[in-house]
């Protein structure tokens, strides 16, 4: 019995337009409030299963041992590339391939357009946008300039 005694349940459906099916989701979660008053909610399970496709095996995903992770910088910190990934000598790929590739199979989730080749963040519907994990040497090339550089942003269109 994979009951989890206490916990909210949350569903949800996600369409997957290239299949054109639904996948189903069932969240089992419980909050635990902390003494200064933050909450951590705890995800113990998630079941899934895909209706009207006999070919997919409804499943569960659980979750053993969860810690909360406090100290979010850290965390975000065992994430980042090593150096040797971050050296001037790694190729990176063509910005309009890029471009291309992110209007193919990502035009629903719309990511940011980055300015380039500007001294400063100031063209036509240009702005600062945040900074992946909050360090401009994770901006594009093209997007670096000494005015987002100040804020830890690109510039974004």
């Amino acid at each position: 019995n994979n009951t989890v005694k206490g916990a909210e349940v949350w569903s949800q459906t996600t369409q997957i337009p290239i299949a054109k099916i639904g996948i189903d989701y069932t969240y089992y979660i419980t909050r635990k409030t902390n003494p200064d008053n933050t909450t951590d909610i705890i995800t113990h399970r998630i079941d899934y299963s895909v209706p009207g496709d006999t070919k997919v095996k409804a499943g569960s995903i659980l979750y053993g041992d969860f810690k909360v992770i406090k100290n979010i910088t850290a965390f975000r910190d065992y994430f980042r590339p090593p150096p040797v990934c971050e050296a001037s000598s790694v190729r990176s790929c063509d910005a309009e391939k890029v471009r291309q590739w992110e209007s193919k199979y990502f035009s629903r989730s719309q990511p940011p357009q980055y300015a380039t080749d500007k001294g400063s963040c100031t063209g036509p519907h240009e702005f600062c946008c945040p900074a992946p994990m909050d360090d401009v040497n994770n901006c594009p090339a093209g997007a670096r300039t000494s005015d987002c550089d100040a804020k830890k942003s690109c510039c974004c269109a």
